[in-house]
């Protein structure tokens, strides 16, 4: 499994935690954006090519959730790792 297969995997367990306990949810994050971003990681694991898919997630968290959310920076890495690749 390549490194960025694998930062995808560990988000998405942080993320299905969250999903498993809605009611831990901080107040700037919904479960329809959370699912969203799964799917979202799911296909840039796939297309690996930002030229033919880029996420919309970066924006939501940007515009919304705490800069200091570890999940938050965590996806934000990861959008710089498939920028890159």
């Amino acid at each position: 499994m390549s490194d960025f297969s694998m930062m995808i995997e560990e988000a998405k367990k942080e993320i299905m935690i969250l999903l498993d306990n809605s009611d831990r949810l901080p107040w700037y994050t919904s479960i329809s954006q959370l699912q969203m971003i799964i799917r979202e990681l799911e296909k840039m694991n796939e297309v690996r090519d930002k030229n033919m898919f880029f996420p919309y997630y970066p924006k939501g968290i940007a515009d919304c959730w705490d800069s200091n959310d570890e999940l938050g920076n965590k996806l934000l890495r990861i959008l710089d790792f498939y920028i890159k690749m």
